[in-house]
């Protein structure tokens, strides 16, 4: 069985940076564990995604992982 990972990166009242610190660890360690795929939300700068452009995060995520395969998923009513 596949396992995959669907996250919308949420504001949480943290500084940008450690927000996104602390996703890309959880990539990795989601990675580690063989965890098959990740999607992230395609929410643009929302407070639901704070992700401004999903293909440079998840540029950074690939940079700190190996194996999982990664995509943004979804559209937004603002687009």
């Amino acid at each position: 069985m596949k396992i995959g990972l669907f996250d919308h990166v949420e504001h949480g009242g943290r500084p940008l940076a450690t927000l996104f610190d602390e996703r890309i660890a959880f990539a990795t360690a989601a990675d580690d564990a063989g965890i098959y795929c990740l999607h992230v939300a395609e929410h643009h700068a929302t407070p639901l995604n704070m992700v401004p452009v999903p293909g440079v995060y998840l540029g950074a995520v690939a940079r700190a992982t190996r194996r999982m395969r990664l995509a943004a998923t979804g559209g937004s009513k603002w687009a």
